[in-house]
């Protein structure tokens, strides 16, 4: 049987507080919970959405304003604006939903959501460091691979995956 669409379903704004029980429960669970605050949580522009499902906080998300890693350059020419590095660039990090609640569609309620704030902002492009095992739920997403899977010792393969975004 496959998972059904949540009927409940819920995305709002949250603090970063809010994300990191998720995030340790999901990500990083062999680490101290510590390790699920993020570099740019906090930062100047930096927002957080999560998924409710029947008022239960099942998937998170978080966007924050960070320069693109170099194996971006020359990939997206087509937003011809020069150096990805001066301005609107977004990270995606921290995405996380709940293995019971995987399948329903908070994961891609969740970017979309963020897609259209980015886009509202004046965003250009979106990366982020993608586990290997969800690049295809990003793929099916529009982002694309760029560069050569790593390993980020403790936590796993991940790949560099990007999106240009529509308000461009």
């Amino acid at each position: 049987m496959s998972p059904q669409p949540a009927p409940d379903r819920t995305i709002l704004r949250i603090e970063p507080e809010d994300t990191y029980a998720l995030r340790h429960r999901t990500l990083r669970p062999e680490q101290p919970r510590e390790a699920c605050h993020f570099p740019g949580d906090a930062s100047e522009g930096a927002f957080h959405l999560g998924s409710f499902d029947g008022g239960i906080l099942v998937a998170v998300a978080s966007f924050n304003p960070e320069a693109a890693p170099a194996c971006l350059d020359g990939l997206v020419e087509s937003l011809e604006t020069g150096s990805l590095n001066q301005g609107g660039v977004w990270r995606l990090r921290g995405m996380a939903t709940a293995p019971e609640s995987r399948g329903q569609g908070h994961g891609s309620a969740l970017l979309r959501a963020g897609f259209a704030e980015l886009e509202q902002r004046g965003g250009r492009l979106l990366w982020c460091n993608a586990r290997l095992s969800a690049a295809d739920f990003y793929l099916g997403l529009g982002l694309a691979r760029a560069g050569e899977d790593f390993e980020i010792p403790g936590i796993g393969g991940h790949v560099v995956m990007w999106c240009a975004l529509a308000s461009f």
